[in-house]
């Protein structure tokens, strides 16, 4: 017979390396470290199974997909950089059958912002907006 969880044990306990998606940050700044713990700070049942620093930034291991996206989508609106999210087919969850996702959320903090000017082939323009194109 399995022991029921005490008063200051969650029912879902995971064990510490268990994560269902990963943060991959380039270029961070250090606004963008101090968003990211605010909103880790909101959600205390969201926790960092790893970190891996890369080169040009961190990849962080992360125990909740939902999280990731909003946290993904939050810094895409909040500082306006490179944003791609990628799933696949983890596995097959035995009790309901539903297919197991593990998430990428690749996010690269732009070099520029808005209302800075910038120098594209010898002209000076100014960066009205962030987009897919140059108009």
């Amino acid at each position: 017979m399995k022991n029921k969880p005490s008063e200051g044990q969650s029912v879902t306990q995971k064990h510490p390396s268990y994560f269902e998606g990963v943060l991959q940050l380039r270029n961070p700044n250090q606004e963008v470290l101090n968003y990211i713990n605010a909103q880790f700070k909101k959600e205390p049942e969201v926790r960092i199974a790893k970190e891996i620093r890369q080169p040009n930034g961190v990849d962080l291991w992360l125990s909740s997909n939902k999280f990731l996206m909003k946290l993904g989508r939050g810094l895409n609106e909040t500082f306006q950089g490179e944003l791609k999210v990628t799933s696949r087919l983890f596995s097959t969850n035995r009790l309901t059958s539903k297919n197991v996702y593990r998430m990428c959320v690749f996010f690269r903090v732009a070099s520029f912002r808005r209302n800075d000017i910038v120098k594209i082939k010898g002209v000076d323009m100014k960066v009205l907006a962030l987009g897919k194109r140059i108009r």
